[in-house]
C-alpha cells in the first residue's frame, strides 16, 4: 500500500473527486474556466498556467480551433467528456491540454504514481499523441512514457513504476498490469479514449473491460473521435458520469472537411491494380495513401509495384510488420515530400501525416465510419486534399446509398482509356520468374476474398458476385486458387435453382410413366371388346382424358427463368432450417404420391408400383437423390461438418499417394516397409540372390575393363618414352601428331561405348568399326604393315581365327577395348623405331 505525502501542516484534504488538494487548505474543486470573452479565440484567452501557456508558445500554437474552444474549458471543470470532430481538427490538444492542468493543479510529482492515462488503439498513433504531449509539456516536471507492443517488457517494467502520465495501447498496458509487480493505477485521475469508438467495438471489448477493473471509479474520462459513440452501455462501462457530448460539427452540411474534394470510381475486380498503376504513374509528383483490405494484400501490390517502377518510391505500411520497422517506415515516410503509402487500416485512424496530397481507397471500406477515417488523413487543418475510391459494380448502389445518408458527398469519375496501362503480363512473368511472388499472390488472393466474405454488409459485399478466375490472373495466378467457404456459398446461393430442377425431373419421368401406363390400359381394353361399341367409347374418352391429365400434370414453372420462378410448396419445406435428409425425401414421396392420385383412381397398378419404388434407396433416381444430399440441411456443430467433408472426399477421391521430394525437386513415390504378416521369406531370398548375381556380373565386366585399361596406359607410357629417347623433333613430329589423334579418338570411343550401357556385339563389327575410327591418320600407306601387327595381338589376347571369344571370363567382356587396339600401338612403336 503506498503511503501518501505527508503535508507540512498534517494530512491533505481530500476534494470532492476523491484526490488529495496539493494546494493545502480547504478542500478545493477544479476551477470552472470562466473566461472573460464571452468566445474564446487563442489559449492567452483560457486561465492556463504559466507553464502550458509557454508550451504552446514555444510550438507555436496560439488559436483554437472549434473542438478545442468547446471541449477544453468543460473539461478544465472535471467534466467527463464525449468528443467528436472532423479528422484533423485538432481533438489531441483538446484533452492535453487539460490534463496538464489537472496534474498541475494537484502537484503531481513522480512518487504519486500514474496520474493520467492515453489509450490508442494503434502504436503510431501513440507515437504521435506522445510526441505532441513532449512538445506542449517541455515546461512541465512530469515524467511521461510511451508504452506500445513490440519493444521489450522487463525494460519498460523498470521505469514504468514511475511515471505520471502513459501514452500506451490497451494490450501493453493490460500485460504490465497483469504481469509487473508493484505498479498499480490506484491514483488514476484522468483517462483519455482516443478513436473511442475504435477501442470500444468487438475489437478491444475483453481487453478494455479486463484494464477497468484495475482503475478507480471516481476519476475524469473523456472520449474523443470523429465518430464518436452515444452507446449507453459503453458510457456505463466507463463509468462517466454525466457527461458532455460535444459535436462541434455535427450541425454541419457535411460530415467531411470542406477543403476535401472526394471521387469515386467504378472499375472491374481484375482492372483495379491496372487503375492504381496508372494513376501513380501520371502522379509521380504527390504524397499519396492507398488503402487495402488485408496485410498480404499491402505486402504482394508493394513488392510488385517496387519492381514495375510507377516512377515513386513506394512503401508499406501493416499490423504483421516489427515494431521497429514499422516506426521507421512511418518517421519514413513523414519525412518525404513525394511516396506512396500502402498501409491497411492501421493507419486510417488519427495519425497526421503532413501534406498528403491524395488518399486512394483502393477496397471497399467495412462501413461510412471507416471510409471517414480514411480520408481524414488528407484534407487537415484547413488544408486541402483530394480522395479516389475504386469500387465494384456490385458495390456502388449500396455502398453510395450508405454515404449519402451519412452526408457525405462523393462524385463520380470516369476513367481515360488512353492513360490506362495493364499489367497483368507483367504480373505473369512475375509470378512465373519468382516463387516468393506467387505464393504472395496466392496469399493476397486468399485474403482479399476472406475479408469480403467476413464482411457484415452482405447488401454491399458480395463474394457470390466476384470475377475469380480473371482476378486470379490479374494477379499473374494461373488460376483461381481453392476456397472453401465460396464455394459453400455459391452452393448455398445456388440451392433453390438445384432444388427445382431435381422437382422437375421427377415429375418429368412421373409423366412419362403414367402415359405409358395409360396407353398399355387403352391398348389392353380395346382387345377384350371385340364389339367396339360402348366400352370402345369409353376407352377413347378415357385416353382423352388421360391426356388432358397428362397435359395438366406438366411442371406449372416450365418455360420461366429458375431465378424469376415463384416459390412453391416444395420449395420452402427444402429452404427449411430444421429441415434434415430423411424429412426432404419424405417430401419427395408425397409430391410423387399427390401426382400420381388421379392414375390410381383409375384403378392403374403401375402408378402405385412407381410409388414404392421411389421409396426404395436403389432406384435410378439416384443422381437426383445424391444432389438433394449435397444441399444444406439443419444446423450441423462443426465437428460433424467436418466428419461428413472427410467423408465426401474420401468416397469421391479415394486414398491419396504420398510424394517425397529430393533437393533438386524430383518427386518419388514414397515407399513403406511391408507388414510381417505379408513379407514373404521365400521371395526375399531369390530377390537376394538375383542381386547378388547382377552385381557379380557387374563386377565382372568392371575388373575386365580396368585391367585393360590399364594395360593401354602401360603401352601408353612406354611410347611416350620412346618419343622422348628421339633426339631429332623432325623425324618424330608426325608420328606425335599421329599418337596425340589416336589417343583422343580412342578416348572419345571409349566414353561413347561406356556412356551407351557397354552393348555387347560381335567382335568382327566391332573390330572394322574401331579400326575405321582409331586408326592413325598420321601413316595411310601403311596398312599392310599394321595387317601384319594385328594378328599377333589377336592370337595373343586370346580370340580366336573366327573372331569368337572362347573363355567365359572373356564372354562378359565390353567390346569398347578391342584388339585392334594395342596392334595400332605397336604400329606407332614401329614408326617411331624405324
Amino acid at each position: 500500500m503506498k503511503v501518501a505525502r505527508q503535508h507540512s501542516k498534517g494530512k491533505a484534504p481530500r476534494t470532492k473527486d476523491g484526490r488529495k488538494d496539493r494546494l493545502g487548505g480547504k478542500a478545493a474543486t477544479p476551477t470552472a474556466t470562466s473566461t472573460k470573452k464571452a468566445d474564446p479565440v487563442t489559449f492567452l484567452d483560457l486561465n492556463l498556467s504559466d507553464k502550458t501557456i509557454a508550451g504552446l508558445t514555444k510550438s507555436k500554437y496560439t488559436k483554437m480551433t472549434e473542438i478545442q474552444k468547446r471541449a477544453i474549458p468543460l473539461a478544465l471543470t472535471g467534466k467527463d467528456i464525449l468528443g467528436a470532430a472532423k479528422t484533423g481538427s485538432g481533438k489531441t490538444l483538446s484533452y492535453l491540454i487539460p490534463m496538464l492542468e489537472r496534474l498541475h493543479k494537484q502537484s503531481w510529482s513522480r512518487v504519486d504514481g500514474i496520474g493520467a492515462i492515453v489509450l490508442s488503439p494503434t502504436r503510431e498513433l501513440a507515437l504521435q499523441i506522445f510526441n505532441v504531449l513532449r512538445k506542449v509539456g517541455r515546461e512541465h516536471n512530469f515524467s511521461a512514457g510511451l508504452v506500445t507492443g513490440g519493444k521489450d517488457l522487463q525494460a519498460e517494467a523498470g521505469s514504468i513504476r514511475h511515471m505520471n502520465i502513459l501514452i500506451c495501447t490497451p494490450g501493453r498496458l493490460l500485460q504490465h498490469l497483469s504481469e509487473t509487480p508493484d505498479f498499480n493505477c490506484d491514483n488514476l485521475s484522468m483517462l483519455v479514449l482516443d478513436e473511442a469508438d475504435r477501442i470500444l467495438d468487438m475489437g478491444f471489448a475483453k481487453t478494455l473491460n479486463a484494464i477497468l477493473e484495475y482503475f478507480p471509479s471516481e476519476r475524469q474520462t473523456m472520449l474523443f473521435s470523429a465518430t464518436q459513440t452515444k452507446s449507453l452501455s459503453d458510457i456505463a462501462r466507463l463509468s462517466m458520469n454525466d457527461p458532455e457530448y460535444v459535436a462541434v460539427h455535427e450541425a454541419s452540411a457535411h460530415a467531411t472537411p470542406q477543403a476535401l474534394q472526394q471521387t469515386y470510381i467504378t472499375c472491374a475486380l481484375p482492372e483495379k491494380l491496372d487503375v492504381l498503376f496508372s494513376f501513380l504513374r501520371n502522379h509521380p509528383r504527390i504524397k499519396c495513401i492507398a488503402f487495402l483490405s488485408s496485410c498480404k494484400q499491402v505486402r504482394f501490390v508493394q513488392e510488385t509495384f517496387h519492381r514495375l517502377r510507377p516512377g515513386i518510391h513506394c512503401m508499406a505500411l501493416h499490423g504483421k510488420q516489427k515494431q521497429l520497422k514499422r516506426m521507421a517506415i512511418f518517421e519514413d515516410f513523414l519525412r518525404r515530400e513525394h511516396a506512396v503509402l500502402f498501409a491497411t487500416d492501421i493507419a486510417a485512424r488519427g495519425l497526421d501525416f503532413p501534406s498528403v496530397d491524395w488518399v486512394v481507397q483502393v477496397d471497399c471500406p467495412d462501413d461510412v465510419d471507416t471510409y471517414i477515417h480514411r480520408v481524414g488523413r488528407t484534407a487537415r487543418f484547413n488544408s486541402a486534399g483530394q480522395s479516389m475510391m475504386l469500387l465494384l459494380p456490385s458495390e456502388e448502389p449500396a455502398m453510395i446509398k450508405l454515404l449519402e445518408e451519412r452526408r457525405v458527398p462523393v462524385q463520380k469519375i470516369h476513367i481515360n482509356p488512353a492513360h490506362t496501362v495493364s499489367i497483368s503480363k507483367q504480373m505473369v512473368s512475375f509470378a512465373t520468374q519468382d516463387a516468393e511472388v506467387k505464393y504472395l499472390a496466392q496469399r493476397a488472393f486468399v485474403s482479399y476474398v476472406r475479408s469480403i466474405f467476413l464482411k457484415s454488409n452482405k447488401e454491399v459485399f458480395d463474394v457470390t458476385e466476384l470475377p475469380l478466375e480473371e482476378y486470379a490472373y490479374s494477379l499473374g495466378l494461373p488460376g483461381a486458387p481453392r476456397i472453401r467457404f465460396v464455394t459453400k456459398s455459391k452452393a448455398l446461393k445456388n440451392a433453390s435453382r438445384d432444388i427445382q430442377q431435381v422437382l422437375e425431373s421427377i415429375e418429368e419421368t412421373e409423366e412419362k410413366d403414367d402415359k405409358e401406363a395409360k396407353g398399355q390400359l387403352a391398348s389392353d381394353s380395346s382387345d377384350a371388346d371385340s364389339d367396339g361399341g360402348e366400352s370402345s367409347d369409353s376407352g377413347s374418352d378415357s385416353g382423352s382424358d388421360s391426356d388432358s391429365d397428362a397435359e395438366g400434370k406438366k411442371p406449372l414453372l416450365d418455360g420461366l427463368n429458375p431465378r424469376n420462378r415463384p416459390s412453391q410448396r416444395m420449395e420452402k419445406l427444402f429452404r427449411r432450417s430444421g429441415t434434415r435428409l430423411t424429412a426432404t425425401r419424405d417430401v419427395i414421396h408425397d409430391s410423387s404420391s399427390d401426382s400420381g392420385s388421379e392414375s390410381s383412381d383409375a384403378g392403374s397398378d403401375s402408378d402405385s408400383d412407381d410409388l414404392f419404388k421411389i421409396k426404395r434407396h436403389d432406384h435410378e433416381l439416384a443422381e437426383e437423390i445424391d444432389a438433394i444430399k449435397l444441399l444444406p440441411s439443419g444446423p450441423q456443430s462443426h465437428r460433424d461438418k467436418l466428419k461428413t467433408l472427410k467423408r465426401h472426399r474420401m468416397k469421391t477421391l479415394g486414398s491419396g499417394t504420398r510424394t517425397l521430394f529430393d533437393e533438386e525437386g524430383v518427386g518419388r513415390e514414397l515407399k513403406f516397409v511391408e507388414d510381417e504378416s505379408t513379407f514373404q521369406h521365400d521371395t526375399a531370398v531369390l530377390q537376394a540372390e538375383e542381386y547378388i548375381a547382377r552385381e557379380r556380373e557387374t563386377l565382372q565386366v568392371a575388373d575386365i575393363q580396368d585391367k585393360d585399361l590399364q594395360r593401354l596406359k602401360l603401352r601408353e607410357r612406354r611410347v611416350l618414352a620412346k618419343m622422348k629417347e628421339k633426339q631429332e623433333a623432325g623425324e618424330i613430329e608426325s608420328a606425335r601428331v599421329a599418337f596425340e589423334e589416336w589417343r583422343k579418338a580412342r578416348d572419345e570411343k571409349i566414353a561413347a561405348r561406356k556412356a551407351a550401357g557397354a552393348a555387347r556385339a560381335m567382335r568382327s563389327d566391332d573390330e572394322d568399326d574401331m579400326e575405321e575410327d582409331a586408326a592413325p591418320p598420321g601413316d595411310e600407306s601403311s596398312s599392310d604393315e599394321e595387317d601384319a601387327f594385328r594378328s599377333p595381338a589377336g592370337s595373343k589376347r586370346g580370340y580366336s581365327p573366327a573372331g569368337e571369344d572362347t573363355s567365359p571370363a572373356k564372354r562378359a567382356r565390353p567390346a569398347e577395348i578391342p584388339a585392334t587396339l594395342e596392334s595400332q600401338e605397336d604400329l606407332i612403336l614401329q614408326m617411331l623405331n624405324s
